[in-house]
């Protein structure tokens, strides 16, 4: 079989290698379509804070199971699931406080530990998730994606008639979309690329506004009247949307970071205190197979998947996403 691992900053390597033999507690999977993360590239280009070489990425999978520890399965028995690709040690502060998500030990497929460019792999039984709503193999690879914007929204409360701004129309930033329209909010969006805001407006976006417009001001009043919104989300971890956050936030409102940084960021610390703000972190998802129920009953999740790249062209693909070209939202990897 055939795998694709990093070996060093900005340069791919395809290796053959054998079939992997699952042990006892664990399943061989045979990889339908991995996901392409923004965390894949930044482990790529050599910025991501816990990436290493050599490194196989991906970890936003749909697979076919096909072999449990020493039994092969019949064809009939083959069925379709994801995998959660957080490994959590289940003894550290974070995980007995229930916040399994910010495991101090995790590791994540593809950044910590070897991922899924692969043809086939093997990972614990107890990482499975069953394909529940018999969703497309292609659907189902965004169960973990969109479970980081549903854990997201979750943190914030959102309900029904919340006017919601989310700055970055991202994969990410659309699966907070969507899961805050599952809950009836009324959900604007900003993005510098006009092609994933037109997406966002596909799925549901009330409104938007191109950020290189230089007329957030203008925006913001039109669009809330001045009274601000009840729920800002960062989903860039840009200094610029973050400012952005604090300036269109109501008074007594919430903001939520979800997008990652690696620099300091200032605060508003007077106007945080003046508005009385609520604000929350985000990291990761424990809501992977909750994520399913929700793709299933969007009528256009596919809208979000822009791309798909035969395995064998991941590499020259790659070139694409670290020219970050604005036309790319989500990408799949088809085997």
């Amino acid at each position: 079989m055939k795998v694709l691992k990093v070996v060093q900053s900005h340069q791919f390597e395809f290796e053959e290698r054998a079939l992997p033999v699952p042990a006892y507690n664990e399943v061989l999977l045979k990889m339908n379509y991995c996901g392409i993360c923004g965390s894949d590239v930044k482990v790529f280009t050599g910025a991501h804070p816990y990436g290493a070489f050599p490194r196989i990425l991906g970890h936003e999978i749909s697979a076919t199971l096909i072999r449990v520890g020493d039994k092969i399965l019949p064809e009939d028995q083959r069925v379709s699931v994801s995998v959660n690709p957080y490994f959590t040690c289940g003894h550290c502060s974070a995980c007995l406080g229930g916040k399994r998500n910010c495991c101090l030990r995790n590791q994540t497929m593809g950044v910590q530990r070897d991922g899924a460019y692969a043809e086939y792999i093997t990972v614990p039984k107890d990482r499975i998730i069953t394909n529940k709503f018999n969703l497309d193999p292609k659907l189902l690879a965004l169960s973990e994606p969109y479970g980081v914007g549903l854990h997201a929204v979750i943190r914030a409360d959102v309900k029904k008639d919340d006017k919601v701004m989310i700055f970055g129309a991202g994969p990410i930033g659309l699966f907070c979309l969507m899961s805050s329209l599952s809950r009836g909010a009324i959900v604007n969006i900003a993005d510098p690329h006009n092609e994933k805001l037109e997406i966002a407006m596909a799925l549901g976006a009330r409104d938007y506004v191109n950020t290189k417009s230089n007329d957030m001001s203008g925006f913001f009043q039109a669009s809330t009247w001045g009274a601000g919104y009840d729920l800002c989300i960062d989903a860039t971890g840009s200094k610029e949307a973050i400012k952005y956050c604090f300036d269109f936030v109501k008074t007594g409102g919430k903001v939520v970071f979800v997008g990652h940084s690696k620099e300091e960021m200032s605060m508003p610390h007077s106007d945080i205190i003046k508005k009385e703000l609520t604000i929350f972190a985000s990291r990761n998802s424990i809501e992977i197979e909750q994520s399913q129920e929700e793709i299933k009953n969007h009528p256009r999740t596919d809208k979000v998947i822009t791309n798909v790249v035969p395995f064998a062209e991941v590499p020259e693909f790659y070139k694409r996403l670290v020219a970050k070209d604005g036309s790319i939202v989500k990408a799949l990897i088809e085997f």
